[in-house]
């Protein structure tokens, strides 16, 4: 079994695979390339998270974020044996439909997938604002849109 089809079977967060979940395009889907573009500008903040899940591979949530909003970001899958390095995923996947309301960032994700790809939708929680110099520190939770997902703490940190 690869280690993406394990993960996509085994992960509390995500264990039900949306088939058939495209949703109409609206203003804020960012690309690859946009969320990239918008991560080389000087007013964008970049806010880290991840997720060790021991022998399974964790996750990485990467958040632009501009006047202390959330306009883009990103969704790693990591390896196990490098639980917190984004710099060297197994998988990326840009936020795709995403919606800021308050402290919910709700966004969709498509990732490869032995069997072809799958889809999902979850939402950050934020506990407070995602201000603050590098090195800030704001606590946070995920959770899948799936039904009976459970969610899980992060805490972001401010890397530029």
């Amino acid at each position: 079994m690869s280690i993406y089809r394990a993960w996509v079977t085994a992960l509390p967060l995500m264990s039900a695979v949306l088939v058939g979940c495209s949703s109409p395009e609206s203003n804020n889907v960012k690309t690859g390339a946009q969320s990239d573009s918008l991560a080389a500008q000087t007013d964008v903040a970049t806010w880290l998270a991840t997720v060790d899940h021991g022998d399974k591979p964790g996750n990485g949530y990467e958040l632009l974020v501009r006047d202390g909003r959330a306009i883009g970001g990103k969704f790693y899958l990591l390896h196990p044996d490098k639980p917190h390095d984004i710099t060297s995923p197994g998988q990326t996947a840009t936020f795709e439909d995403l919606r800021v309301e308050g402290e919910k960032i709700t966004f969709s994700i498509t990732l490869a997938t032995g069997d072809g790809q799958f889809h999902g939708t979850m939402t950050i929680t934020l506990l407070d604002a995602l201000t603050g110099s590098v090195g800030t520190k704001v606590r946070a939770s995920v959770q899948s849109n799936a039904p009976n997902s459970a969610s899980e703490e992060l805490q972001f940190i401010r890397k530029k």
